[in-house]
């Protein structure tokens, strides 16, 4: 039973915040049991594995939005609604996944894992995200650019970062190319999705490292500097606090590629899922609207 405000204090969580759907335990039970399956098989895990995933990525964050516009039955909503519909994103492809490392260890070989995946989830990208547009009208496609350009800004920009990281890091460019790059990747998507919701929405964007960064400018450079104003150097500052985040866990984990590949790259992957997922949710969100 939830605690009631009055009761509980002004600084108490809210009255639903303790309520978790029987729904919603379950999507979470049935996930572990196949994430579980899947980590008892212990298959090969490719850096390209965690690219397979960001369609899926950005499916679960459409599931939510269209969720929130749609009417589904009580006993279905949490599976399509924050963080239920991530969780429906994850374990569908880990169903498939799990249900591919039972037929090759029957037939004796292991298919590209990555590629069914990554084509399953552009399939239901494709299609989920027609039906957003069908959904939001033709008044907001101009915007949704925003949900192409800035991942394309992103991904150029850890090009050039990657690049630079292989002067002084070999391992980087030799064990962790691609996951490393990844978690470059999503810290930067998640740093310019959160610089541009702040443009657009205020202070209300802010999340707790954003006000953080924000604070140290204020508090070191309140008028700004050389003619530049302290909301403009904290928008550089923030971009890059959050590649040099991306940068360090990459470079750090790098060098034990070699000798644990399949550990590495799932921490790389997961880092770099979790900086891209938060950051896309934050354009989907300021899109649609």
């Amino acid at each position: 039973m939830a605690i009631q405000p009055s009761i509980a204090g002004s600084d108490a969580l809210p009255a639903g915040a303790l309520q978790v759907s029987p729904a919603l335990v379950v999507l979470v039970l049935l996930t572990a049991i196949v994430v579980a399956v899947i980590y008892a098989y212990q298959p090969p895990l490719p850096q390209t594995m965690a690219v397979a995933f960001v369609p899926w990525i950005v499916t679960g964050a459409i599931l939510s939005v269209l969720a929130a516009r749609g009417q589904y039955p009580p006993y279905l909503e949490p599976a399509f609604t924050e963080p239920g519909a991530y969780l429906t994103a994850i374990f569908v492809p880990a169903l498939v996944w799990a249900a591919m490392l039972n037929l090759s260890v029957s037939k004796r070989r292991l298919p590209a894992y990555h590629h069914y995946i990554g084509t399953m989830g552009v399939g239901a990208m494709a299609i989920l995200w027609a039906a957003l547009i069908l959904q939001i009208g033709s008044a907001r496609l101009t915007m949704m650019l925003v949900l192409v350009v800035v991942p394309v800004m992103a991904l150029l920009a850890t090009g050039l970062i990657a690049l630079s990281i292989g002067f002084w890091s070999p391992d980087f460019v030799d064990y962790a190319a691609i996951t490393g790059g990844f978690a470059v990747f999503g810290a930067l998507v998640n740093g310019i999705a959160t610089a541009t919701n702040f443009a657009m929405v205020g202070e209300a964007a802010h999340t707790a490292f954003s006000a953080a960064v924000q604070d140290v400018v204020l508090t070191v450079a309140p008028g700004g500097v050389a003619g530049v104003d302290a909301t403009h150097i904290w928008v550089w500052l923030f971009l890059v606090a959050n590649v040099a985040i991306g940068i360090h866990v990459a470079t750090r984990l790098a060098p034990y590629a070699e000798s644990s590949p399949r550990a590495v790259n799932a921490m790389l992957g997961f880092v770099g899922a979790v900086g891209f997922g938060l950051g896309f949710d934050r354009l989907l969100v300021l899109v649609v609207g």
